[in-house]
């Protein structure tokens, strides 16, 4: 009988594939595939987990952390604007360590939005002082 993965183990392998990190199963050892699954309008994104070693497969869904509202402190802002404009992309949340996704303007230079996939945390550089 096959020994399925802990919850624990659930969030902490996701944890890694948002981080852009190559996650191990926690049974075998083997390279876990994280495969994003876009569902319109939300703000966080699950997880489907795979291990073609074991054949154990999971999905991670932030559902519960996205109801949460949670919103980062103006000095997070502050920080992620900052951060994006001296770097541009690969900026990660301050919170949980994904990559946020950038969706910068093509008409204004210093005008984008950042996101965090897993906590569903948002900015718009606009708003940010």
């Amino acid at each position: 009988m096959e020994t399925l993965w802990t919850q624990e183990e659930i969030k902490g392998l996701a944890r890694a594939v948002y981080q852009y990190r190559q996650p191990r199963c926690p049974r075998c050892g083997n390279r876990i595939r994280g495969e994003f699954i876009r569902l319109g309008q939300r703000r966080t994104v699950p997880i489907d987990l795979h291990c073609d070693h074991c054949r154990l497969s999971a999905e991670y869904d932030p559902l519960e952390i996205e109801e949460q509202n949670f919103e980062w402190t103006e000095s997070q802002k502050r920080l992620l604007v900052n951060q994006y404009r001296r770097q541009g992309q690969n900026v990660t949340c301050p919170e949980d360590g994904a990559y946020l996704v950038d969706m910068p303007s093509r008409e204004q230079k210093d005008y984008f939005k950042l996101h965090c996939p897993h906590c569903g945390r948002r900015l718009v550089s606009s708003e940010v002082a």
